[in-house]
């Protein structure tokens, strides 16, 4: 009888124990919200630049898993536009200047003080600049058309939904582009967001490589969806050629100077 009355005293004090604790628990649970109250009050974030919420900068898992893989590249369905840009991957590019696709051309405005311009082929990768009193064919995309010279058989376009935004009055939708290029190891990242009211266009572009050296970005504006005169991309057919010039790169033997005829 003894034991039997020590072990209920026994179970009587850990019951109420238990019951001490649980009610210490929800009293911090009740609590905890008290030393919230006063939260730091968020930073609007520039229309023009970043996301304005951290939603919209930063892919969930939900959204991430939502990602597609294509082999059409997403700028090709913008065959014939202007518009006006500034920015880019290089230096110097910081100006506004007016841009024109057409199909396969795609025309930037020159620099120089003097009238000039240049033409990328886009499907060759090549350009041509002209100016007032010269023309030049070069082996090279001029570097306005970028991104837009990317587009090339074997790729691999993997898109992935970001968020929603405002950029420059325009409600963008946000997309991560990764380019996949069999030829190059490099993988492109590309920050896309897209203006709802005109068809998609990336009005805002933006390295998203995690590590990179250097952050640039490409706006555009005054953007027009609609066919461009085809005089804008004329260029004359006879033009100087890069093609002759030599290249002359660590390694290059450079032939011996021919010794000066005795007199």
């Amino acid at each position: 009888m003894l034991k039997l009355t020590v072990a209920l005293l026994v179970a009587s004090c850990t019951g109420l124990s238990a019951t001490a604790q649980s009610q210490q628990g929800q009293s911090a649970q009740v609590q905890a919200p008290a030393g919230d109250e006063k939260r730091p009050e968020q930073k609007t974030s520039d229309p023009g630049s970043a996301p304005q919420n951290a939603a919209a900068a930063t892919p969930s898992a939900a959204e991430q898993a939502s990602g597609s893989e294509t082999t059409e590249f997403p700028f090709d369905k913008f065959q014939n536009f202007s518009a006006m840009t500034r920015g880019g991957p290089l230096p110097g590019i910081e100006s506004n200047i007016h841009i024109y696709r057409s199909g396969d051309l795609f025309r930037s405005e020159g620099s120089n003080p003097l009238p000039s311009y240049l033409v990328t082929d886009l499907s060759k990768r090549r350009s041509t600049s002209v100016s007032a009193y010269s023309c030049l064919h070069q082996s090279v995309p001029n570097i306005r058309s970028y991104p837009f010279f990317l587009s090339e058989p074997g790729n691999k376009y993997e898109v992935t939904p970001v968020g929603e935004d405002t950029v420059d009055g325009h409600h963008v939708h946000i997309e991560d582009l990764t380019i996949h290029r069999p030829k190059i190891v490099d993988i492109l990242y590309f920050r896309l967001y897209e203006a709802d009211d005109l068809q998609g266009f990336p009005i805002k572009i933006e390295n998203n490589r995690k590590g990179a050296i250097t952050h640039w970005v490409m706006h555009y504006t005054n953007v027009r969806l609609e066919p461009q005169d085809r005089s804008l991309f004329i260029v004359p057919e006879k033009c100087a050629s890069d093609a002759s010039w030599k290249k002359i790169g660590p390694g290059t033997k450079v032939p011996p100077k021919a010794p000066s005829p005795k007199q």
